[in-house]
């Protein structure tokens, strides 16, 4: 059925448009399906609803395509409310914030309504790979609502995380299923949904629920999956049997990659050992290290080798420098984003990080330019 697909397709007029033209546009695309597949109120009659059946979409899938065309159309109603009256005087309060929560409860209701059909495969022929698609979809929404119920902008307290988990919960479900769909199709629509906008909401709320920043995206989304649905589990399992575990480490003689025992939580530089605030800056500082080893093996046992082999050799652990200062600047751009002062001891460690992993490039280079 292509589900997710047939969503970044429809999206694809935000592009040139904003959201009151993709709700117009859904309005039209919704009434011309009704009218092809019998389903259009005739003029001059009361509304009534039909409701799809399993033995619908197995019959036609563009069945299915009608009920995510409504969820979607929900889905833009609220984006452009939320859009309309962001610059309002104290933000978003009151009936305007309840009507945008209500879009997105029905959005997510309309997308739920198709994965209850779609797991009787039988009548909707739907195979393993659609139902979690349509899974992938409406945890998304419903993550979407959740985030809306508590997105006030500021951080709560303590006793007041918790409010998130329901948010990373379902972004944690779509995450993980996404990631699994990547593993096994390598389709870019998925990893443009996982960077856009699945992995930093799940940052931004696992911020909110007190998470420390130097666990990754993908271990938050693992302890917030709902193991507890076995069928799920299994499924995702059979697309990625490491979805929901780490990989094994590779043998000798194999490239290996870093584990996350080999991510650092500290860094010394000049006597002072900082630590790390960020889960991106310890990965690509083992990226370095893995680099800086293969690197100091090539030159060890090619001792002979020509001056341009060498400076090629270099390639490696001067773009894993590069990412490790891109990634320090870009904590540090967030944390002063939030105002953080710069007595706050995560930021003095990151201005620590960023003198390291900036002296080490540089190192590297003119390691570089001296074989030239």
């Amino acid at each position: 059925m292509e589900i997710t697909s047939f969503v970044a397709q429809k999206r694809e007029i935000l592009l040139i448009g904003d959201y009151a033209s993709y709700r117009a546009s859904l309005s039209r695309q919704l009434q011309t399906l009704r009218k092809r597949l019998g389903r259009a109120t005739p003029k001059r009659e009361k509304f009534a609803k039909k409701e799809v059946s399993a033995e619908d979409i197995g019959s036609n899938h563009e069945f299915a395509h009608l009920l995510i065309l409504a969820s979607e159309r929900a889905w833009a109603h609220a984006m452009h409310m939320k859009t309309v009256h962001q610059e309002d005087k104290g933000g978003i309060t009151g009936s305007t914030r309840s009507h945008i929560i209500s879009r997105l409860a029905k959005a997510a209701k309309t997308a739920k309504e198709l994965v209850t059909l779609l797991r009787e495969g039988d009548k909707s022929k739907a195979n393993d790979q659609d139902v979690l698609e349509a899974r992938a979809y409406g945890a998304t929404l419903a993550g979407g609502e959740e985030f809306e119920k508590q997105s006030e902008g500021q951080r709560g307290s303590d006793s007041d995380s918790k409010r998130w988990e329901p948010c990373l919960r379902s972004f944690a479900e779509a995450r993980v299923v996404y990631a699994a769909l990547l593993e096994k199709g390598h389709k870019e629509v998925y990893k443009t949904i996982l960077a856009d906008t699945v992995d930093p909401t799940i940052r931004y709320a696992a911020y909110q629920a007190r998470l420390s920043r130097t666990i990754a995206i993908a271990t938050v989304a693992k302890r917030y999956f709902p193991s507890e649905d076995k069928q799920l589990v299994q499924q995702v399992e059979s697309l990625d049997p490491y979805a929901l575990k780490d990989k094994p480490q590779p043998k000798a003689g194999e490239e290996k990659q870093p584990s996350p025992q080999d991510v650092p939580n500290s860094i010394t530089w000049r006597g002072r050992k900082a630590n790390i605030v960020d889960a991106s800056i310890g990965q690509a500082l083992a990226a370095v290290t893995a680099a800086e080893t293969q690197l100091r093996s090539y030159l060890a046992s090619n001792a002979g080798a020509s001056a341009r082999d060498k400076t090629s050799a270099y390639d490696d652990v001067l773009i894993a420098s590069q990412d490790a200062a891109d990634a320090t600047k870009s904590a540090t751009d967030e944390l002063e984003k939030e105002r953080v002062d710069e007595g706050d001891a995560r930021m003095q460690d990151l201005r620590v990080t960023s003198l390291a992993v900036n002296y080490d490039l540089v190192s590297w280079r003119v390691g570089r330019n001296r074989v030239l």
